[in-house]
């Protein structure tokens, strides 16, 4: 089977763009300019100059984020019958057979899907750092945008603003927003979680059982036969494994309630920092 990217890309029809675009499950990440009292006009923004603009550049990425999760669904929706993701033994008694549904056209579903499914993890990331950015600036922290500003920013409402700073650490425990930062993690360094991976196993400094051989170096046997074993203690043993993989219904939910989640702790946010 020889499967291609080129020419597999696939355009929304309208009804579909209308469709995904108008689910809703990204209204509460926007923020009305209004509502922070950011302004366009130069002297009315005089107190926060940059907030007009950098509620725009947050909603715009709310806008790209909505748009990936409609190419995503477009996929999605097509068709990805990965579930069961592999069998064992398979249909022609191989050891492990992945993707025992697919045909041809399946695998470039699902490499799509996933390809948008990693852009949309790493997108919704940066719209909780247009958040932070936001603060830094409504509140005149304007420390330096760099690697270190969200810890700043966080030391800062810890101290001064420890209501909203809460509201963000409740967000580190939620079980939602560990399982997105797991596939973000594994789309940013890793493997994409729409991917088999991990299917070789390696262990360090591990106790594992070997056969015990006698002094001329024949396996030793019990009164049954059977090896006898001994534990010994390895410095690196690699083992074959099924591997990991996450299914594309699971991606997509989580995907969903992510973003429900994103949204009402911004809303909630914003809320406190104008109250």
């Amino acid at each position: 089977m020889n499967v291609r990217v080129e020419g597999s890309l696939e355009l929304l029809s309208q009804e579909e763009w209308d469709r995904y675009l108008g689910v809703g499950l990204f209204n509460d990440m926007r923020i009305e300019e209004a509502k922070l009292g950011a302004s366009s006009d130069i002297i009315q923004s005089f107190g926060r100059p940059l907030l007009y603009g950098l509620l725009m550049g947050h909603n715009n990425k709310v806008g790209n984020l909505s748009i990936t999760y409609a190419l995503c669904m477009h996929y999605f929706d097509r068709g990805i019958p990965d579930d069961p993701w592999y069998i064992s033994p398979g249909k022609e008694g191989q050891s492990i057979q992945y993707f025992p549904e697919f045909k041809e056209e399946h695998y470039m579903r699902l490499f799509w899907f996933g390809y948008y499914a990693d852009a949309f993890y790493l997108r919704i990331s940066a719209v909780w750092d247009s958040l932070i950015e936001i603060i830094n600036h409504y509140y005149g922290l304007d420390y330096i945008s760099d690697l270190r500003l969200r810890s700043n920013v966080m030391k800062w409402l810890k101290d001064n603003q420890p209501a909203i700073y809460k509201v963000f650490q409740d967000v580190l425990q939620e079980p939602v927003y560990k399982e997105a930062q797991e596939y973000r993690t594994m789309a940013a360094h890793g493997t994409s979680p729409s991917m088999v991976q991990n299917t070789m196993k390696q262990q360090k400094d591990v106790i594992v059982e070997v056969p015990d051989y006698d002094e001329n170096g024949h396996i030793r046997l019990d009164e049954n036969g059977k090896v006898i074993n001994k534990q010994v203690r390895a410095q690196k043993v690699v083992s074959a494994t099924v591997g990991d993989y996450v299914t594309s219904a699971t991606l997509k939910s989580n995907m969903e309630d992510y973003a429900v989640l994103t949204g009402r702790k911004i809303q909630e946010i914003v809320g406190m920092i104008v109250s």
